[in-house]
């Protein structure tokens, strides 16, 4: 995301080298999601590419339901704090496997990526980030601040 003025100075790669040496001996391993438009990029600094798996389930629901999710609106400061304040008490979904501090990252994503797309579901006292096209859902990320089994 270098703006168009400063490319091709290597910025980029300075920034990357600087976070590498920073967090070297911090973190057992670190990964990265990226755009087709970057994949040749990070491999020069040892990042592998790697398979993403998409699951999916049938299913079809007949009835309308009473706890109907409530779309969060990122342009109300009261949303957007409320999102922010659960992203900072999340649970992760895994206690091998999970990103700590994440709630920058978090709101980038609801404020750039997905902002038609974040609800909060009451009666689970989750946020679920979905998109519903057709026949089909979507679950990008479901935020809970407890664990629930």
């Amino acid at each position: 995301m270098t703006h168009p003025d400063y490319r091709n100075r290597g910025l980029s790669k300075s920034l990357m080298n600087k976070v590498l040496e920073e967090y070297e001996h911090t973190y057992d391993f670190m990964y990265l999601f990226a755009n087709d438009s970057v994949l040749d990029f990070y491999p020069k600094f040892g990042f592998e590419i790697v398979d993403e798996y998409q699951f999916s389930i049938n299913f079809s629901s007949n009835q309308k339901s009473k706890n109907k999710p409530r779309k969060l609106n990122i342009t109300n400061v009261d949303d957007i704090n409320f999102i922010f304040e659960f992203a900072k008490e999340r649970v992760p979904v895994s206690d091998r496997f999970s990103t700590g501090n994440s709630q920058g990252i978090l709101m980038y994503y609801c404020l750039n990526v997905f902002c038609n797309d974040i609800y909060y579901l009451g009666s689970e006292d989750v946020i679920i980030i979905f998109k519903e096209e057709e026949n089909q859902i979507d679950i990008f990320d479901i935020i809970s601040k407890q664990k629930k089994y």
